[in-house]
């Protein structure tokens, strides 16, 4: 019985840390550089932009791989179907960033949280993506 009560509480004590360790990983990864905003620019305007920008470079990452495989799709059949890997890996990473990000949005309070919380969830998970796709198009063998 000591025992459980014991886990309890370290489970109890440990769980607020990791939930902080957790949310300073996501501050320290994205390196937010909204220190400099105007009064009148709030910080989710400043998130939301570089959201835009991650999200513009992870699809043109995204359409460098595409038009690789479908310029080699002549001379290789596993390129056609590397091709619909590609698509459906994709399609899926979107639906579980966005689903993901919901998820943690609602640990926060009020609205203007949650909505800052989905996107700088989503600008981390996008900058991850943008790191391998990057690294997946540096180690693609030439076809």
């Amino acid at each position: 019985m000591r025992i459980q009560w014991l886990w309890l509480a370290l489970c109890c004590c440990a769980m607020p840390a990791l939930a902080t360790d957790y949310f300073a990983r996501h501050q320290s990864y994205i390196n937010l550089d909204c220190r400099q905003l105007q009064s009148n620019r709030p910080v989710t305007n400043c998130i939301a932009a570089q959201l835009e920008f991650a999200n513009l470079e992870v699809n043109d990452l995204y359409n460098q791989l595409m038009s690789r495989y479908q310029h080699s799709q002549s001379s290789n059949s596993s390129s056609t179907k590397a091709d619909a890997h590609l698509l459906k890996a994709q399609y899926q990473w979107l639906q579980f960033r966005e689903q993901n990000c919901r998820f943690e949005a609602l640990a926060t309070g009020d609205q203007q949280h949650q909505t800052n919380r989905q996107q700088l969830c989503e600008l981390s998970l996008t900058r991850e993506r943008i790191d391998y796709l990057k690294w997946f198009l540096t180690h693609l063998p030439n076809q």
